[in-house]
């Protein structure tokens, strides 16, 4: 039996200071819905942990800029993603 790699995996992670969304894998429009709203939704501050997502099509992307665009901090996003996000190394 033949096993399909997973593609994405969200997991949330509340405190009392902060929720983090921890993407994995292959983001894509399909599932960046799902993040959007939920991040949206989410009240005090926002981290969107990328440090396991391996790619992101165009418009996982520009969700992802809307979700920093309105406040949500990035963690561990690699040298590629922070290009496709048009991020300066420092930020």
């Amino acid at each position: 039996m033949a096993h399909t790699p997973m593609s994405l995996r969200i997991t949330k992670t509340t405190s009392d200071a902060c929720t983090i969304f921890k993407v994995d894998g292959r983001l894509v429009a399909d599932g960046v819905a799902d993040l959007e709203r939920d991040c949206q939704s989410t009240e005090g501050t926002v981290y969107l942990d990328l440090t396991e997502l391996l790619s992101a099509d165009a418009e996982s992307i520009e969700a992802i800029q809307r979700m920093v665009g309105g406040g949500a901090r990035l963690l561990g996003a690699s040298p590629y993603i922070r290009i496709q996000l048009g991020l300066k190394e420092e930020e």
